[in-house]
């Protein structure tokens, strides 16, 4: 029985991804073969993410400090360890590399230098990027390895309809409140239903649904995205973990870039029409979104050739690659 152990960190800015991204990893692998044994490694503080994996029925060991981490990982030996973290190199990193088997990253970026046997970047257009890495380290990347839930990959595809009713607005705000605040005043203004999910950390949740709830505007947590996607004709969003989800399902998607660090991938997928872009690092303007929104719900042609370009891209072929490789390095496949 081969041990593979998973450490996985909240992510700053959309902190539940990470944990969606493990969990679909280890259920493919499970899926795939019998002789392995996956165990999730998280940080006490992980609570949502813990509950999320241990209602799935994973095992998982929770550590405190980063020398608890180390002796945990010391107690599983001989093992092979997955890592989906943004910590920067720590004695961490150095102690996998005698301690493991194997070291594999799963990244969105290219921001630092890894230690590792295998890198994957699921972000889109990560294949033209440069990589801090050693000569015998494999990297892949780009969109056939991105993580997308099985949850969404188990939905009938969608076939658009003419006319837009309903849009799913996640931009995934957490440390403030600013344009989701702006963004929902002009919505309710607008002759579509909205469903807006908030994450549970954003701040001023309550006052936000208390003021903002109206006749065209209803509120949802962010797990029940897996059903609202059911429902909703066009997605805009902050979170480019949906946009992956939503892709898959065919779903045209306004991306709404809040931070750094997707620019780059929201970049790449406008150049190749599968979504359509809104935002700047620092500024965002409500009035753009708000444009961009009335424009791509009055245009089905548009809207139709981002619905067969994404689903060219994003499908249950990407978690089988990832899977298929990591498999293959541990001789398992």
């Amino acid at each position: 029985m081969e041990t593979v152990l998973v450490k996985v960190d909240y992510n700053r800015e959309h902190e539940m991804d990470p944990f969606f991204r493990m969990h679909t990893l280890a259920n493919q692998l499970t899926t795939q073969v019998n002789n392995l044994k996956v165990i999730f490694l998280c940080k006490d503080t992980a609570i949502k993410g813990i509950n999320y994996l241990a209602d799935r029925g994973f095992t998982i060991e929770i550590y405190n400090t980063e020398i608890e981490l180390i002796n945990l990982i010391k107690t599983f030996v001989p093992c092979n360890i997955i890592v989906d973290s943004r910590m920067k190199a720590t004695v961490f990193e150095q102690a996998c590399q005698h301690i493991c088997k194997h070291v594999i990253y799963i990244i969105e970026g290219a921001s630092r230098s890894y230690k590792a046997d295998i890198v994957f970047n699921t972000a889109y257009g990560g294949e033209y990027s440069d990589y801090m890495v050693s000569r015998d380290c494999r990297v892949y990347s780009g969109s056939d390895y991105s993580l997308i839930r099985p949850e969404f990959l188990e939905k009938p595809l969608r076939e658009l309809d003419d006319c837009v009713r309903t849009i799913l607005v996640h931009l995934g705000e957490l440390k403030s409140n600013n344009v989701t605040r702006d963004l929902l005043r002009p919505l309710q203004t607008l002759p579509y239903k909205f469903n807006v999910v908030l994450e549970d950390n954003i701040k001023g949740r309550s006052q936000i649904i208390s003021h903002y709830e109206s006749e065209n505007i209803n509120f949802f947590n962010s797990d029940d995205i897996i059903n609202l996607v059911d429902n909703c004709d066009l997605v805009v969003t902050g979170c480019i973990n949906l946009v992956h989800e939503a892709g898959a399902l065919g779903l045209p998607i306004i991306v709404v870039a809040l931070s750094k660090e997707p620019i780059r991938e929201c970049q790449y997928m406008m150049r190749d029409r599968l979504v359509e872009g809104v935002g700047i690092v620092g500024v965002v303007a409500v009035k753009e979104i708000i444009r961009a929104i009335k424009s791509l719900a009055n245009d089905y042609t548009k809207r139709f050739d981002m619905h067969t370009r994404i689903l060219a891209v994003f499908n249950s072929h990407c978690n089988e690659n990832v899977a298929n490789k990591i498999l293959e390095l541990l001789n398992l496949w």
